[in-house]
Order: C-alpha cells, then structure tokens, then sequence
C-alpha cells in the first residue's frame, strides 16, 4: 500500500523557507525595528524552530540512513563551492570588489565551510537520530512529554533568565535543534488533540505578546529558544502538519516545490550570497525607504530567485546522476556508521 504524502508538511517547507527570506530582507536592509517590518520578524521568526520539528516528525518513523545525509550533503558542496567560485568570478571582472573571501569558505570541507550554521548542526543532529529514536520510542508517552517539556520549556525558561548564555544561547546550535527534534517526534507518535480555533487564537495571543514585548524593547524575545517563539512555532507546526488541500494543482505545485526548499536557505546563506543581498538590499531600502510593502515584495522575490536556482541545480544534480555517487559515498562510509542503520 503507498504511503500518502503529506501535503502539510511540504507546506511547512515552503512556509519556513519564505519566512527565512523575509527575515534576510529586514536584516539586510537593517530595517527591523521600523513598523511594520517588526510585526513581519514576529511572524516569521519561526522558520528555523518549524524547519527542525519537521526532521523530528519525520525521522521517528523513517529511519536512519547514511544516503540521506551524504545526498544533502552534496546538494550544500554545491553551493559551498559554487557561491565560492562565483565570488571569485565576479571579483575578477571588478564586481563586490571589497568583498573579503573567508579562507575557511576555501580549505575546510562541508560541513565546517560555507557559512551555513544550520547544516553544521544538524550534521551533529542526524549522528544523534538513531540513540534519540531509540530513547523516544522506549519511554511512555507520559515520559516522552515530560521530557518535552523539559527541553522546549524549562530550558528555553532558563536560558531567557541567564540572558542565553548556558543552555540554548540564541537557538544557534546542536542542543536546540536536538530539543527541537525530540518534540517534532512526538508530535508525529502522539499528534495534538488541540481545537484548529483554539490554535489559531493561542498562536495570535503569542505573536501579539511577541511584538508588544519587541515594542517594550526587548528585542529578545524575537530569538528561536524564546518560550513565546516556541510556542507560536508549535501552534503553527500542528496548524500545518494537519492541512488539507482539496486542489489537485495546489497540492501538485506544493509537492513539486518542497524539495527545493532547502535549497532557499542555501542559495541565500553563502557568506558571498549575503554579502552580495547586504550590499543590494541595503542600496534599495535606502531610496524606497520604510513602505508596507518593501520586505513581502522582495522577500518574495527572492524566495522565487532561489527556488530558481535550485531548481536548475536539481536538473543538473539528475543529468549528473549526483544521487548514485551520493549513494556510493554512503557505501563507503565506515562500518560504526552502517551499524547505526540497524539500531
């Protein structure tokens, strides 16, 4: 019997990944604390926290898979080097001359180059999958809650009043997508009973709250392990997860655009690809000024440039047959590793 995909869930995808470029374009154009461009970060500020439960609620029941890992990890090679090469291209015609070329970017191999903080820690996450599978799947569904919430409760509660210094910092790191990755899994072995109504109206109190504590200055309270960031994350993910479009064009376009979500966050996430948004965005901001309507517009806009460029290297990853040698890497791998796939 084939299993059904699940629609909300490439909608989550996608969701994350515009909202990633919403949060780019305020901090390129460095126009956050204008109103209404702090009501946008309020919003979107979930991206990552969504993104992370996503892996949660999926590998629990998938499994482990050294493939998996090794195909992605050629999909961020890619960029790594291409936004690498590009820079260099471009310095040598005297386009983003001062542009500074990271040294790293060059001599360190994926996943410790190219900038992308999030590959870096997942790679530590996806080690830990199969130990935290076996852990979830051992305890109670009492126990797996109560362990929930420790991690994306108390903790995040600590970590605000120790101004993000001991435990989960600002969310940029192994410990908090872990924690995030436990409550995607439960998510998916004991999903919410919560109202639809009475998510909505949780999540718009705590997006509310959210942006009067911002107008209070305490702009902290816009970071992913902030307790009211987590729960609007939450309220949004089950809100989500639990879509039902009738559409079969919706649902077509939703399902073929999914897998190059991550290829949004890639394509923009380069030191060179920021450097270049910083210098463009900024320029733009400056002339067009503080309008409604600046950072939707070229959020989206480039949320489609990405979507683009990862759908061309898509095409180019399948003419090259990437996913075979993906493969072959995978079946190279040492023996410890393997032996995780049978856990």
């Amino acid at each position: 019997m084939e299993r059904r995909r699940n629609v909300g869930a490439d909608v989550i995808r996608l969701l994350a990944m515009l909202m990633v470029c919403v949060l780019h374009v305020n901090f390129f154009s460095d126009c956050i604390s204008c109103f209404p461009n702090y009501l946008y970060e309020t919003v979107c500020i979930q991206a990552v926290n969504l993104f992370a439960l996503l892996t949660g609620y999926f590998c629990i029941e998938a499994g482990w898979k050294i493939r998996r890992y090794t195909r992605i990890w050629f999909q961020v090679a890619f960029y790594a080097m291409g936004g690498t090469l590009l820079a260099c291209g471009l310095k040598s015609i005297g386009l983003f001359e001062a542009y500074s070329l990271p040294c790293r970017s060059v001599l360190l191999p994926v996943p410790f180059a190219g900038g992308y903080w999030y590959f870096t820690a997942y790679t530590a996450v996806f080690l830990l999958i199969p130990f935290l599978n076996r852990l979830i799947k051992n305890l109670s569904q009492r126990e797996t809650g109560i362990l929930c919430l420790i991690v994306v409760l108390c903790f995040p509660l600590m970590n605000t009043f120790r101004g993000y210094g001991e435990i989960y910092q600002m969310g940029y790191n192994v410990a908090w997508l872990t924690a995030l990755y436990v409550a995607g899994a439960y998510m998916r072995l004991y999903p919410l009973k919560w109202g639809r109504a009475a998510t909505c109206l949780v999540l718009l109190c705590s997006l509310t709250l959210q942006s009067v504590l911002y107008v209070a200055e305490a702009p902290s309270v816009l970071l992913y392990a902030y307790p009211l960031v987590v729960l609007s994350s939450v309220c949004m993910f089950h809100l989500c997860v639990g879509l039902s479009i009738k559409s079969p064009k919706i649902v077509g376009a939703v399902t073929y655009l999914a897998p190059l979500a991550f290829g949004v966050y890639l394509a923009q996430c380069h030191p060179f690809s920021r450097y270049a948004l910083q210098e463009i965005l900024g320029q733009l901001y400056s002339r067009i000024g503080a309008v409604w309507w600046y950072v939707p517009v070229f959020a989206l806009v480039l949320f489609a440039g990405c979507l683009f460029v990862d759908w061309c290297r898509a095409r180019l990853f399948s003419l090259l047959r990437v996913s075979a040698w993906a493969d072959r890497l995978a079946a190279a791998c040492p023996e410890w590793l393997k032996d995780l796939e049978k856990m």
